[in-house]
């Protein structure tokens, strides 16, 4: 996995599922230690957050439901934890 160097995250969002030998919570470990500060979306087709992913994500999303991400994008920034995007 490589993450861009020298660079700054303002949001993570990532699928839960993968089809390698690393899961959702080996990356997130991966990204949050050259990332501490960034919040973390995870995207599923699963119903809730998975428990594996609970002291790692930021918030949840139900993958197929763009409108929802879009307003979890908008709650992030204007609680402050992002900046403004386009």
């Amino acid at each position: 996995m490589d993450l861009p160097a020298g660079q700054t995250m303002d949001v993570v969002i990532m699928d839960y599922r993968y089809s390698s030998s690393l899961t959702a919570a080996d990356i997130l470990r991966t990204v949050k230690s050259a990332f501490p500060g960034a919040p973390v979306i995870v995207l599923s087709e699963l119903f809730d957050l998975p428990a594996d992913m609970t002291d790692h994500a930021t918030a949840f999303v139900r993958k197929g439901d763009p409108q929802q991400l879009v307003n979890k994008l908008n709650e992030l920034r204007e609680t402050g934890q992002i900046q403004e995007f386009y």
